[in-house]
């Protein structure tokens, strides 16, 4: 409730059926309240086939140094497995360590359990829920049997591992498809991880049991082959031995705090069973399960883990008592900060050189437009200064020609043409066309043959030439200037 300062173990006897990773999870809106549903005893036997469990619900509030245990009001379903297995009736269920979530399937959670039929025989299978944490549906068979130790670790967004096994023998495989199959069955010197904290810069932290003798995790950066184990034990020796020095811990509740011997850490051979060896030699002294926290968002990562004092036998007398310790470690990932940086440089390097390549490319085409604009408007300015010209160089043969109008009713330019005003002369020939002032070669054909056609014919269309004529004439008189 500290942010991992202290930490108090509930040794009620309630507590003792909590089923941790084992338990549906739901998280309350506002952050501030957990809920863990666990089985809890085994109910009728329903109609079509079906186990039911009644549930113990564990709710932890922030803040609070007390867990909230009550009987659960919903009974877990566990469905008949279908006629293709094949299997005679199931009596109970043991549960697997672990429930996975599957990330890629919003709603759908996965779990293995030993299903023990009528018969005596027990087989291990997985069961889906959709959508419901209290209702399960049988999906498959699991081909290796269920030992005393068990995870599942989901691996991809519809890919679950399964490990299971005892002692330290222990056997794994894969399945795909949320369960539906499995493949890759081989064996294992480890159990999956039970907890994991990753960081921001994709550093991750492995819990769990990884093998025996050891008291080991793993660490994982974002690039292939960059797993390294971290053995827990010598660390723990090594912040043990800083705190004796420095006089901050000596002892806990009157008992010494004692290191992991040099037998334990160099032992290679794990033969501990109960009843069995308790030596350190024999790894004897943990029960090699680490279990990883991480409080706030800093990087601040605790692993929980025990000392024992009679190995895995009951603790007794003298050595009654074992030890959990919580220890705080803090991820150096200077050098994983460093890559990120560079490689976020990189990208804004390459995008700005994207921009810069842009813009020059707008730029050139901004300049190629402006050039042609420049050419344009020099273009103008020197046609409009030739046509001025043309039209000061014309003005005196226009005069001349003005002086006829009056005799002939007919406007005739002569002069020479200037070859370096060819263009200005086609200009205005054709602009005149364009106001009329000037009929066309075809036009002006056309009115030809109209008029002789009136000439050789009646006396009517020869009076209508006569009277067009007239028109004209009166028409242009009128329009002198």
């Amino acid at each position: 409730t500290n942010g991992g300062e202290t930490f108090q173990v509930d040794e009620s006897e309630a507590a003792h059926n909590f089923c941790g990773l084992g338990g549906s999870k739901v998280l309350s809106e506002d952050g501030t309240t957990a809920t863990v549903t666990c089985p809890n005893k085994v109910g009728p036997i329903t109609a079509d086939g079906s186990l039911t469990y009644t549930t113990k619900v564990f709710t932890f509030t922030n803040g609070s140094d007390k867990v909230d245990i009550a009987e659960g009001t919903e009974t877990l379903v566990f469905g008949k497995p279908a006629e293709a297995f094949n299997l005679p009736e199931a009596s109970s269920i043991y549960f697997g360590d672990t429930i996975a979530t599957f990330e890629g399937k919003a709603g759908v959670l996965g779990r293995n359990v030993e299903l023990n039929l009528v018969n005596g025989s027990s087989v291990h299978g997985f069961y889906k829920s959709v959508n419901d944490t209290m209702a399960w549906e049988f999906t498959s068979l699991i081909p290796f049997p269920m030992g005393t130790e068990s995870a599942l670790h989901v691996t991809g967004a519809t890919k679950v591992m399964v490990i299971s096994g005892d002692s330290n023998n222990f056997t794994q495989a894969v399945s795909v498809f949320l369960g539906s199959r499995w493949e890759k069955v081989e064996p294992v010197s480890y159990s999956s991880p039970l907890s994991t904290y990753s960081s921001a810069l994709g550093t991750t932290i492995y819990g769990g049991l990884r093998g025996r003798p050891g008291l080991v995790g793993m660490a994982a950066g974002r690039k292939r082959g960059s797993e390294k184990l971290v053995d827990f034990a010598k660390l723990h020796n090594k912040v043990t031995s800083r705190m004796i020095t420095e006089g901050t811990i000596e002892s806990f509740q009157g008992l010494p705090v004692g290191k992991f011997s040099d037998a334990f850490i160099n032992a290679t051979e794990f033969s501990c069973v109960a009843g069995g060896s308790v030596s350190d030699e024999d790894g004897c002294a943990t029960s090699s399960y680490t279990a990883i926290l991480q409080f706030g968002n800093g990087s601040s990562v605790f692993a929980i883990y025990d000392k024992l004092a009679n190995g895995y036998n009951p603790a007794t007398g003298a050595q009654a008592e074992q030890t959990l310790f919580a220890m705080s470690m803090e991820l150096n990932e200077t050098k994983e900060q460093k890559e990120v940086d560079d490689k976020l440089k990189e990208e804004r390097d390459a995008e700005q050189k994207r921009k810069d390549a842009e813009e020059r490319r707008k730029q050139a085409q901004r300049d190629a437009a402006e050039r042609e604009r420049q050419k344009r408007r020099q273009k103008n300015r020197a046609d409009k200064a030739k046509q001025s010209r043309f039209a000061k160089m014309d003005k005196p043969a226009i005069a001349d020609a003005k002086k006829y109008l009056e005799v002939d009713n007919e406007i005739v330019i002569v002069r020479n043409v200037d070859v370096d005003y060819l263009e200005q002369e086609r200009d205005t020939f054709f602009d005149a066309f364009a106001a009329g002032a000037v009929e066309a070669p075809e036009e002006a054909e056309e009115k030809e043959e109209e008029k002789v056609v009136g000439k050789d014919g009646d006396g009517a269309a020869d009076d209508a030439a006569k009277d067009s004529e007239a028109t004209a004439e009166e028409t242009t008189e009128d329009q002198k200037p």
